[in-house]
């Protein structure tokens, strides 16, 4: 995991910090391959984000001291910043300082937005570190497994982990202003989800991400980690309280540079396997900002353990655990408009491209359920993201048949760049081909449609993803 902090020079002299995100995988020698996020930080462009992919490598060349260097490219944009169509390409190198508890490196970066007007070359500095989990490539077909025995030398204990979908109402308090100077009265709603793990008999930290799917804020979005604390209040039931900081703006929601911070409490019960009901409360502010809310929060979760290194020590207990089935898939959509459409505003509307980053859990041999974020890079929507989450099956064409066919059909957040997605919620259905290579990867190619709640049909849809299957474990 790599964190990153650089002030871009903008048009006008003007400053913007951004802070980045990635989770790199290695691959093969110093080579590094994995996927990454940036948002503003600082300055007067809340809501600006960009995600994509990154290729990087990193060289021992004495003592403590890393050469690392990488390029990251991918699409976004928003805050009403220079980005034009959102292709954002960002190389850099660096020197880095292995201390132990992780990496921290100098050096210099260069962020690019090929068919906008930002170019700015900077010093960047970066923390890093190591984050691992078992797997194994490709798909497997055995049954549980025994960690101690397949590894042996190794000890593990068990980590609660945890997946939750989140439906939000965001009601802004009084004499809010946008960032048009006009009062912001009308509530939000925002879809989102988030991933936590436990740090601890009764801590955690959380990461989740969130978007506009109703009312006046299309095109708003949130980025945000917390840590926090819970206690279990009787059998199957628990509270928990929380604080973090994160990035979010768009929609004319006025969050200043981009930093929000949040704290809350939740209610949740376990239903069935794992699975649990919530209901929270809490409030966020932007730090120099005119914006502060009050939320509610409802939630549908799933929890469970994976293995984790103790370093050393073997913790008594099980040590069997389930293969569990996950597929990334690097995606590039490209979106058709029908003839007379137009976007915000009256403009004609155009055809996009966008990409992005898919991720799917298989819950049966053939069905499996997907949660997408792909954002423009082209098309003049710099800007415009969407997140999906929902569910799709696939069958082989033939017992030993490496094509298969496959449906797929989402529900999601999305808004920004210009194009009229009503109040954000949309939808989208595609059909499509795979190939599964020989080992790990595949291609797919889907054809569909897309489009607000409403108006699903709005955009036809071709999607190219480029997958890789792994089996993780978990119980």
């Amino acid at each position: 995991m790599r964190l990153t902090y650089e002030e871009l020079t903008l048009p006008g002299d003007e400053t913007m910090g951004l802070l980045g995100g990635s989770y790199m995988l290695g691959i093969r020698g110093p080579w590094q391959f994995g996927f990454g996020a940036y948002g503003a930080a600082r300055g007067q462009r809340g809501g600006f984000f960009t995600g994509g992919l990154a290729l990087g490598m990193r060289q021992h060349i004495g003592g403590d001291v890393f050469l690392g260097a990488g390029l990251f490219a991918g699409g976004g944009g928003g805050g009403s910043a220079p980005q034009g169509g959102g292709l954002m390409v960002r190389p850099h190198a660096e020197l880095a300082w292995d201390f132990g508890g992780g990496t921290i490196g100098v050096g210099y970066s260069r962020v690019d937005f090929p068919n906008g007007d930002i170019v700015s070359d900077q010093v960047a500095v970066s923390f890093s570190h190591g984050i691992g989990f078992l797997a194994q490539g490709g798909w497997s077909e055995v049954g549980p497994v025994d960690v101690a025995r397949a590894i042996p030398r190794i000890h593990h204990r068990s980590q609660t982990q945890g997946l939750r979908a989140e439906l939000f109402r965001v009601q802004p308090d009084n004499a809010t202003f946008d960032t048009t100077g006009l009062i912001q009265d009308r509530d939000m709603w925002l879809m989102g989800a988030s991933w936590w793990r436990d740090l601890g008999p009764s801590g955690f930290f959380e990461f989740g991400a969130a978007g506009s799917m109703g009312g006046s804020t299309d095109g708003f979005a949130q980025v945000t980690a917390a840590f926090g604390s819970k206690m279990v209040l009787m059998s199957q039931f628990e509270a928990a309280v929380f604080g973090g900081v994160g990035l979010a703006g768009g929609g004319r929601v006025d969050t200043g540079g981009g930093v929000i911070g949040d704290v809350g409490f939740r209610l949740q019960r376990v239903i069935v396997d794992g699975f649990h009901l919530g209901a929270g409360y809490g409030v966020t502010a932007a730090l120099d900002g005119e914006f502060s809310a009050r939320r509610w929060t409802l939630a549908l979760g799933h929890h469970y353990q994976t293995p984790v290194p103790t370093g050393g020590w073997r913790i008594p207990g099980s040590t069997f655990y389930e293969p569990r089935r996950i597929r990334i898939r690097f995606a590039h959509q490209s979106e058709i408009v029908a003839d007379g459409a137009v976007r915000k505003g009256g403009a004609p509307d155009q055809g996009i491209a966008l990409s992005g980053i898919k991720g799917d859990i298989m819950v049966s041999d053939h069905v499996y359920f997907s949660a997408q974020a792909l954002a423009a890079y082209d098309g003049g929507a710099g800007g415009y993201a969407m997140g999906l989450a929902g569910g799709g099956a696939e069958w082989s064409l033939g017992r030993r048949s490496p094509l298969a066919f496959g449906i797929e059909s989402l529900i999601g957040a999305a808004g920004g760049g210009g194009i009229d997605v009503a109040g954000g919620l949309i939808t989208q259905s595609t059909a499509g081909l795979g190939y599964r290579f020989e080992g790990p990867f595949g291609a797919w190619i889907r054809y569909g449609w897309n489009g607000p709640i409403d108006d699903a049909f709005a955009r036809q849809v071709i999607a190219i993803d480029l997958t890789f299957r792994f089996t993780a474990l978990s119980r």
